[in-house]
């Protein structure tokens, strides 16, 4: 089916040649050559995935509210990988919010065995060891393979120490959250 010169005349070029193929019925091939006989550039979403184009425009859609979210909660709402939230993020000039699970290292009591830190903390075990790891820290002193009792005064300590810092970072996310959700605010974002 061919298609007409004055259907030709209204494309929106700056689509893709298989969008616009779709639209007017014809093969992609087709659109290519009338493109090059136009003397038109290729899209500037040419080699992008539908996936891609459908990302852009849910982020376009949500700009004011990605700094409230996280990298877990834009990937959820979106249903997009998080590399590609980040490619998208960074054209739009944009940031999510920090993860939440982000570990006060200087505040673990590591004579404590990494998994039950990292069961208080709600990382996995392997950040916890790889950060013993990399600083050069001796293997805890309290090793439940040898069966000796991890003091529970211990463990209540980290526990508090952990509700205290979660509850902070709660708090503070709630009030960058209510600072955006005011009106004034958002006008000095755009």
């Amino acid at each position: 089916m061919k298609a007409k010169a004055s259907s030709w005349n209204s494309v929106d070029w700056t689509k893709r040649d298989i969008d616009l193929a779709s639209e007017l019925g014809v093969s992609r091939e087709r659109v290519r050559q009338v493109r090059k006989q136009r003397g038109i550039s290729r899209s500037i979403y040419h080699r992008r995935s539908s996936q891609y184009l459908l990302c852009r425009k849910e982020i376009h859609g949500i700009q004011s509210d990605v700094p409230l979210m996280t990298m877990p909660e834009l990937s959820e709402k979106l249903r997009c990988s998080t590399p590609l939230i980040r490619r998208l993020l960074a054209e739009f000039g944009l940031k999510s919010m920090r993860s939440k699970r982000r570990i006060p290292w200087e505040v673990l009591d590591f004579r404590l065995p990494s998994m039950i830190l990292a069961e208080i903390w709600g990382v996995h075990w392997v950040r916890v060891f790889e950060y013993r790891r990399e600083h050069g820290m001796r293997r805890p002193l309290i090793d439940r393979r040898c069966d000796q009792k991890v003091p529970a005064e211990l463990v209540e300590h980290q526990r508090s120490l952990a509700k205290i810092f979660f509850a902070h970072n709660e708090m503070r996310r709630r009030k960058i959250i209510r600072y955006f959700a005011n009106p004034v605010n958002q006008k000095e974002q755009t």
